[in-house]
């Protein structure tokens, strides 16, 4: 009696899956208020980067309150516009880099992966790229990235790090860009 064949798992289900867990697991986050540190001071209390006009994002490209950031000024500045300045809002664009973070980690892992054990199958690969990066996501050391609002500096630099990092690769094994 033949076994019936193994179906392959569709290339979207892996990053799709962590993607899904690491919403899953950084949902509590936006429960969170605005802390009494830096929110308070940077965004409670500051009227300048609020709304989409000229002047909010003029201000976040020419203000510098300690860090030098427009493109997280900006970023806040979205917020405010869609959500006023309810705190929900801004934890949650947090838990969705977060999240889009974790994908373009699992496509870095598999790139690599696939460069290191090039003999390998691709469910092995996926597999564990998948583990790589929930364990990188999940790990106790994003909370405070992804819990803090101010902290938007480190899920929005990485996304631009892995993102670069994941163009990079692809460019390097084809020589071309965008592939």
């Amino acid at each position: 009696v033949n076994p019936a064949p193994r179906r392959a798992v569709p290339g979207w289900a892996f990053p799709a899956a962590v993607a899904l867990l690491v919403l899953w697991t950084y949902w509590p986050a936006l429960s969170g208020a605005f802390l009494d540190w830096d929110d308070n001071h940077l965004l409670l209390l500051n009227p300048h980067f609020r709304g989409l006009g000229r002047e909010a994002w003029r201000w976040a490209w020419t203000n510098n309150p300690g860090l030098y950031m427009p493109l997280v000024w900006m970023s806040f500045s979205l917020d405010s516009a869609l959500w006023g300045m309810n705190p929900v809002g801004f934890h949650l664009t947090n838990v969705l880099f977060h999240a889009a973070n974790a994908v373009l980690l699992f496509f870095v892992a598999e790139t690599l992966f696939e460069r290191i054990f090039p003999r390998s199958s691709g469910g092995a690969r996926r597999g564990a790229a998948a583990l790589a990066s929930l364990l990188w996501a999940v790990h106790p050391l994003r909370v405070e990235s992804v819990a803090w609002i101010v902290e938007r500096k480190d899920v929005l630099c990485g996304f631009f790090f892995l993102l670069s990092l994941l163009f990079y690769l692809r460019f390097a094994a084809t020589g071309r860009p965008g592939e």
